[in-house]
């Protein structure tokens, strides 16, 4: 039964994957399948953090390629301008926390909304365990769901290329990349004369957004020039590249590229109605929960895994009933996305 080979194939491709991710048994050993891996010597204090894993039997030990492919685009602009950008960010109204650290101790910056600040005391209680490693830097924090950050195709592609020459031309010169610079705080004094933007972000909440959210795709993308209108029939051509027959076989190329998914513009919530949704297309440095294909946020834990706010707790009791009607079990995260 074909749903047996795609299990099969599936747990040799995790399998691989696991044995890859945790090949490291030494610093040492680390270290070269670092550089080997990304072209580039791993980050300051990495020892340091390889003991942190090793101590809590991490099972991902060389694997970072998510905070590369985060980080990545950042290259292509200046310290001094990332700084910039952070404050712009900071300084919206839309959603936006902020969390300073100063002498290895995080706190929170500004006045956060009430109804969000424990998600920011849940961060801070995260970092703690670790902040006396980290430089002074402020940090800007999404407090809604959906993600903020999306450049257009050809703009996220120019800075990815000048994020590359940057990379190689720090190679090329031998600069080190595993220590942090000095005099960072100064970097971070708010300048109440230095000119900020403030009209980065738009209000899209409660609308259909794929025309915003399909802009990372190619120009002569399906998502955007081939736009499936009618909700009601079946997109096959939309399905068929992750599919294998009636069944999904690429469960990544399905869930992380939409520019092939046109009918996804009115199956998704997110993009038929998302509740909060205050996006950019300008790159700035903002760190969210998760994001959706095509978003250039910086990924981090979300406090509501680890502070309990939504436990996973799955239970053996459900009882099947025959029935011709059509169900969703799980919960939702919300109820104003429809």
């Amino acid at each position: 039964h074909p749903v047996e080979t795609l299990i099969n194939q599936a747990k040799l491709q995790h399998d691989s994957w696991l044995k890859s991710a945790s090949a490291s048994t030494s610093l040492a050993e680390a270290t070269r399948n670092y550089v080997a891996r990304y072209n580039q010597t791993p980050p300051p204090l990495f020892d340091q953090w390889f003991e942190y894993a090793i101590n809590r039997s991490s099972l991902i030990i060389d694997e970072f390629d998510s905070i590369h492919e985060d980080l990545l685009p950042f290259w292509s602009l200046s310290p001094a301008e990332i700084r910039k950008r952070t404050k712009e960010a900071l300084a919206s109204p839309l959603g936006i926390g902020g969390i300073q650290i100063r002498n290895g101790v995080a706190s929170i910056a500004g006045d956060p909304p009430g109804t969000h600040r424990w998600s920011l005391d849940g961060i801070i209680a995260m970092i703690e365990k670790f902040s006396q490693f980290l430089p002074d830097m402020d940090l800007a924090f999404n407090l809604n769901d959906e993600p903020r950050v999306s450049l257009p195709y050809h703009e996220i592609g120019q800075a990815r290329e000048a994020a590359l020459r940057e990379l190689a031309d720090h190679r090329s010169k031998h600069v080190s990349l595993n220590q942090f610079s000095k005099n960072r705080t100064e970097g971070w004094t708010v300048d109440p004369n230095e000119p900020l933007d403030l009209g980065r972000f738009m209000t899209l909440s409660f609308h259909n957004t794929w025309d915003f959210a399909s802009a990372h795709c190619p120009p002569d993308s399906p998502a955007r020039t081939n736009r499936h209108l009618d909700p009601t029939t079946h997109c096959a051509s939309c399905a068929a590249p992750h599919s294998s027959g009636l069944f999904l076989s690429n469960w990544t190329y399905a869930t992380t590229d939409i520019c092939h998914q046109p009918d996804l513009a009115h199956l998704h919530g997110f993009y038929i109605s998302p509740s909060a949704f205050d996006p950019t297309q300008d790159l700035l440095p903002i760190f969210s929960q998760s994001k959706a294909p095509g978003f250039n946020d910086i990924r981090f834990p979300s406090p509501w895994n680890y502070l309990g706010k939504a436990r996973y707790a799955p239970t053996d009791d459900y009882r099947i009933v025959p029935s011709t009607s059509l169900v969703r079990r799980g919960s939702f995260s919300t109820f104003l996305s429809f």
